[in-house]
Parts: structure tokens; C-alpha cells; sequence
């Protein structure tokens, strides 16, 4: 990746987080910004609850929505 790219990609997610988005949403904007700089990945967030015992979320916005489920 070259310096520019990663400058860009910089920019843009800092405007993602500008923008008042949600946690969900600045979270799935910068796994497709990630996608996008790394082709062939998936990108996302394993969130764990405060205590680093459990999951409270993940956020793969390019997975299929069958593997959300339980």
C-alpha cells in the first residue's frame, strides 16, 4: 500500500467519524475502506463487553447475514 493510499484512506475515515455516524456505522464504513485498500479481505470488529469476557457485537459488513446468526 502506498503512502498516498493510506493518507487517503486516513482522510476518509477521519470524515466517517466527522459525519456523527453511529459506532455501527463508522465501524462498517472503515471495514469497506479497509476492503477496499486490501482486495481479497474481509474486514471488520469483534467488540467484547467492558469486562473482556463476552461479545457484545461485531460489526462484518461484508460477511453474509447468515453468519450473525446463532
Amino acid at each position: 500500500m502506498s503512502a498516498d493510499t493510506l493518507a487517503s484512506a486516513g482522510q476518509r475515515g477521519r470524515e466517517i467519524v466527522l459525519r456523527g455516524e453511529s459506532l455501527r456505522g463508522v465501524l462498517a464504513a472503515l471495514s469497506y475502506l479497509a476492503e477496499e485498500a486490501l482486495p481479497g479481505s474481509v474486514v471488520g470488529f469483534t467488540l467484547v463487553d467492558p469486562t473482556g469476557t463476552f461479545i457484545s457485537d461485531a460489526v462484518f459488513p461484508s460477511l453474509p447475514p447468515i453468519m450473525y446468526t446463532v
